[in-house]
């Protein structure tokens, strides 16, 4: 899961502008959880 992207994804969860575009986007639209 947050094997490849440890720290990328872990940081823009927190933050509620790049995370929905970037990486939590992705996985699943939120910015709470996107790999739990």
């Amino acid at each position: 899961m947050l094997t490849h992207r440890p720290q990328p994804l872990a940081l823009l969860p927190l933050t509620p502008g790049p995370s929905p575009a970037r990486g939590s986007g992705e996985q699943t639209g939120g910015t709470e959880k996107p790999y739990v």
